[in-house]
């Protein structure tokens, strides 16, 4: 993995973190108002959220396994056909040990926490209209879309950013070492 790449990872993953952490406390809903199991899961089938998780899980399991083949290669040059197989077989059966189905049932309780019974009903029935649905379709591609445009910005900011942090560690005379010639400009 290129060293922008991880920086970009560590960037998000912080910014992710500190969002969270300052993330405002919420109530909970009293039970009383709380979404059935049934309701919560019938906003779960309109939001298509199982299929949608199912995606984003075998997304992450390629990007993970694409990674870990990387790093494993450079850990092990001499890595056989044959290993590489078992390598990618293992990280298939990763992908099972926390199954879409469990990832729903945990949700549940949460949705049940956060959201009343009527904002259940009200979003599933956006969600069931035929604007919810064509979000639903559209969201994706938005997606990608935006990812297209927001990650060459990133990636060239994040290097510039690499770049000025290593000429400043440059002029205080510590020593760098770094691989990538994106983080390591010319002087």
């Amino acid at each position: 993995m290129k060293p922008y790449r991880i920086c970009i990872t560590l960037l998000f993953a912080a910014s992710s973190i500190a969002a969270i952490a300052q993330a405002p406390a919420t109530t909970e809903i009293p039970a009383a108002d709380q979404a059935s199991r049934e309701e919560v899961l019938q906003l779960f089938t309109a939001m298509h959220l199982e299929k949608q998780m199912d995606q984003m899980m075998r997304l992450m399991n390629a990007n993970m396994k694409q990674q870990m083949l990387v790093t494993l290669q450079r850990q092990m040059p001499g890595m056989s056909s044959e290993q590489a197989a078992k390598f990618d077989a293992g990280m298939d059966g990763a992908m099972n040990l926390f199954p879409v189905s469990e990832i729903l049932d945990d949700c549940i309780p949460v949705y049940q926490r956060h959201m009343s019974k009527s904002d259940v009903t009200a979003i599933s029935a956006f969600y069931a209209s035929p604007a919810g649905q064509h979000l639903l379709v559209q969201s994706p591609l938005m997606m990608q879309d935006i990812m297209a445009t927001v990650v060459p910005k990133i990636n060239a900011r994040v290097q510039d950013y690499v770049a000025k942090m290593v000429k400043d560690t440059e002029k205080s005379g510590a020593p760098v070492s770094t691989s990538s010639p994106a983080t390591n400009p010319q002087k």
